[in-house]
Formats: C-alpha cells, structure tokens, sequence
C-alpha cells in the first residue's frame, strides 16, 4: 500500500444492452443493434460474449451465448 500518493483514473462509461442469443456471429448481431439504433448515431455497438443460458438444472447450453452490446455515451 502507498501512502499520501493521490491516483487519478480516467474512464469512459458506456451504454449496453444485453443480448440472448443462439446466434454465434458477433458482426450479426452488431450489425442488427447498430440497425436498431439509428437514432444514436454517435458510435457502433460492440459485443461482447458473457456467458451463456443454462437449463432448468442450471447446466451450460453452449448453444445459446449471451453478449452484452455496448458504446461509449
């Protein structure tokens, strides 16, 4: 630990929106949220895979990725 230093971070915050999906192709789904919102034309939404669904007995479907979809505000 130091002591008596001040440290300064700069950050971005971001919007996201999180997305089910069985899709595995990020550019497709890029593609369709960037479609979706055209009335916020100041940067693309980017994806990210985050996980995936799970059953009933909270097994992985691998089958089913979820992304958070994000742009800098």
């Amino acid at each position: 630990m130091i002591l008596g230093t001040n440290l300064n971070v700069l950050s971005k915050s971001k919007i996201c929106e999180i997305k089910y999906s069985g899709q595995k192709n990020l550019k497709a789904i890029e593609k369709k949220i960037n479609l979706k919102s055209i009335d916020q034309l100041s940067e693309d939404f980017k994806c990210y895979k985050i996980g995936v669904e799970h059953d009933k007995f909270k097994r992985p479907i691998p089958t089913k990725p979820i992304y958070a979809c994000c742009k800098d505000i």
